[in-house]
C-alpha cells in the first residue's frame, strides 16, 4: 500500500524495510554476515532502508535511496564486497 500513494513517504517505507530486515536477522536468522556489514554500509552512507530479498537468505538485497544518496550507497555496497551495484526505478503502472 505504501508504494501505491501518489507520493510515497520514502523514510516511512525505508523505516519498514529496516524493521523487516530485523526480524530476518533476530528471527529467521537468514542473513549472511557479509549481507549484514553491507546493509549498515549502506544505510551509514545515507540508504533510508536495506534489506534481503529472494529467497533461502541468498545474495541479493535492495537499499532504498534518494538522488543525493544513489552514488555514496553503490560506492559502500562496492566497498565492502558487493560483485555489483546498480540503480532500479519503480513505476506505477
Amino acid at each position: 500500500m505504501a508504494l501505491q500513494k501518489d507520493k510515497p513517504n520514502l523514510k516511512a517505507i525505508g523505516t519498514l524495510m529496516n524493521a523487516h530486515q530485523t526480524i530476518l536477522e533476530e528471527r529467521i536468522q537468514n542473513t549472511p554476515t557479509i549481507m549484514k556489514i553491507q546493509m549498515d554500509a549502506a544505510r551509514s552512507a545515507g540508504a533510508l532502508g536495506a534489506k534481503i530479498i529472494g529467497s533461502g537468505g541468498g545474495g541479493c538485497m535492495v537499499a532504498m535511496v534518494t538522488e543525493d544518496t544513489l552514488q555514496p550507497v553503490i560506492n559502500a555496497f562496492l566497498a565492502t564486497g558487493a560483485k555489483v551495484a546498480y540503480e532500479v526505478n519503480l513505476t506505477k503502472s
